[in-house]
């Protein structure tokens, strides 16, 4: 991630003096109607996975906590209208349990999931500028699509699910007066629930198993 961060720096340094020539950096509407591609890498830093059971007693209930995991995702989008924005994104989050406190779970494991979201951005129409080049929008974005989620613990559980995937993201993009802008961010990703009958101590159960996770991100874009 650092060495991605000075990357990102130094081609936002080469780019400026370039690209800014022939720009009005005052026009609200300056890149409103571009399509853009966006890079995005970032860390789970809270998320779980749930289970809900069908069988009696409490014995198999519970929940797996993750540590921090990796994200990543490739953005392409289109701006349609001044603040609102129509994109399709593929991302990916692997994560790990630091406990369980359930028996279909067992001490630890872990889950990956791949996924195709499509999403619909809502941003301010106009920019804030902090400097005449360098401004801020801050944005709202959900989405959902397809994701396969393999899920793997001590139980042991070591299986594939592929269904419904979903987010719900906010963050802010900072402009600088070029084609480059980067993207600050924070989102909820709720991924594929899985299912299993289950024989534990509480007696057989039929258990769907769905993991939520938050993630902080940090992204470059470029607008064409």
């Amino acid at each position: 991630m650092k060495v991605f961060g000075f990357a990102a720096l130094a081609a936002c340094a080469v780019a400026l003096p370039a690209s800014a020539q022939g720009l009005n950096l005052m026009d609200p509407h300056t890149y409103t109607d571009g399509a853009y591609v966006e890079a995005t890498g970032g860390s789970t830093f809270q998320g779980a996975t749930t289970e809900f059971n069908s069988g009696p007693g409490d014995a198999n209930k519970g929940s797996g906590h993750f540590r921090p995991g990796e994200f990543g995702s490739a953005t392409f989008g289109k701006r349609i209208a001044p603040g609102l924005a129509l994109e399709l994104e593929g991302v990916y989050l692997s994560n790990n349990y630091n406990r369980a406190t359930e028996i279909t779970q067992g001490t630890g494991g872990s889950s990956r999931t791949y996924g195709g979201l499509a999403n619909v951005r809502f941003s301010l129409p106009y920019d804030y500028h902090i400097t005449p080049r360098f401004s801020v929008v801050p944005y709202i974005a959900a989405g959902a699509g397809y994701g396969d989620v393999h899920y793997r613990t001590t139980a042991p559980i070591d299986a594939d699910q592929g269904g419904l995937m979903w987010q719900a993201k906010t963050g802010i993009e900072v402009k600088t007066g070029t084609p480059i802008s980067f993207d600050f961010g924070y989102r909820y990703i709720g991924t594929p629930q899985y299912s299993q009958d289950f024989v534990g101590a509480g007696g057989d159960s039929s258990f769907r198993l769905r993991s939520h996770v938050q993630v902080a991100t940090g992204g470059i874009k470029y607008t064409f």
